[in-house]
């Protein structure tokens, strides 16, 4: 056996350096995750500072060494995270064109009770009803007034027509 070769690993050895990789692999993975969060969360900026939203999204905004851009666009790139963060704290004090304004939250409808009126209630009156009038119905008369007509029915054929004769019209 040569001097330098490696020692044969026990089980345990083994199973040690497995349990290490694995937490190792672990921690870069939430790592990794936490950093893709962090950026994601801290990545936005308010381009009129926290609690701020632009209300003149058509105003044009220029700043010396930059290309003018609407207000509105700069908003965008604000909060889609195109806007460096270094940059982003000392833009509130220099846009003033854009009308920054406190965001309000959507009015909420509030449903009220129907008014209440302070006249009084009075019973209804009961409106004037008649007997109703019995409709008018005419004794049965116990039969027909008129004979019925017979009704022109031909005779019955005594046996099947081999040629019957043509019919001619009158």
């Amino acid at each position: 056996t040569p001097e330098h070769a490696p020692l044969p690993l026990t089980y345990t050895a083994r199973y040690s350096i497995i349990i290490e990789v694995f937490y190792s692999t672990m921690m870069l993975f939430r790592a990794t995750i936490l950093a893709f969060l962090v950026a994601a969360v801290n990545g936005q900026c308010s381009v009129c500072g926290d609690g701020m939203a632009v209300t003149a999204p058509d105003a044009i905004f220029a700043f010396t060494g930059q290309p003018e851009v609407p207000c509105g666009i700069l908003e965008d790139a604000g909060e889609n995270g195109d806007i460096p963060l270094s940059s982003c704290a000392f833009l509130p004090s220099l846009i003033g064109v854009c009308e920054c304004a406190p965001i309000t939250p959507a009015p909420i409808d509030i449903v009220t009770p129907a008014p209440v009126s302070p006249a009084p209630v009075v019973a209804p009156t009961p409106a004037p009803v008649d007997a109703p009038t019995p409709a008018p119905v005419d004794a049965p008369t116990p039969a027909p007034v008129v004979a019925p007509t017979p009704a022109p029915v031909p005779a019955d054929t005594p046996a099947p027509v081999d040629n019957p004769a043509p019919v001619v019209a009158p």
